[in-house]
């Protein structure tokens, strides 16, 4: 058996030791170091993310809503012809009935999307929510009152979706 030299071996252990030590901390701290970036790139990328899904969220209301408007305005055109038709109904009184009862149906589907109709008779000429159509010399009514509607005008939830088209009195000569 050999023997040992034991004498110088627990200061060399303990140099060993503590250099191993003192690596495995710089190995630690620089691992804390990469994990702390990752986790910093990671918290970017999930606010980049939130915003983009934010963004596509109003995108895709903004679709929904211009694509409600674009349908709500050829509604609007065929409760304009059952009107019409209402009114060329003529003696036929089932005929009649029964356009008014889809007319009042398609009026009620529309005032659940919250559309509304325009005022218009009586009031002051407003550019923002009437189309100015024809103009009447008149001393009935005072200058710039619309004195007659030629189309009908609607709302959705305060936007105009169409103007009302009318006819305004003036007094001027």
């Amino acid at each position: 058996m050999e023997s040992a030299d034991w004498s110088n071996r627990p200061g060399a252990d303990a140099a060993r030791l503590q250099a191993e030590l003192e690596r495995l901390r710089e190995e630690l701290t620089a691992q804390r170091d990469k994990a702390r970036m990752f986790f910093e790139r990671l918290e970017g990328v999930q606010a980049e993310f939130e915003e983009y899904r934010n963004q596509a969220q109003k995108d895709l209301e903004s679709v929904r809503e211009a694509s409600k408007r674009e349908l709500i305005v050829r509604m609007l055109d065929v409760t304009d012809s059952l009107d019409r038709a209402i009114e060329f109904a003529g003696g036929d009184e089932a005929l009649h009935e029964g356009l008014v009862h889809i007319l009042r149906q398609m009026r009620a589907i529309l005032e659940r999307e919250g559309v509304k109709r325009i005022e218009t008779e009586g009031l002051p000429f407003k550019p923002e929510v009437h189309e100015l159509v024809m103009r009447e010399h008149t001393d009935e009514y005072s200058d710039g009152t619309v004195i007659k509607e030629l189309g009908k005008g609607y709302t959705l939830r305060g936007k105009v979706l169409r103007r009302a088209k009318v006819k305004v009195a003036s007094n001027r000569t």
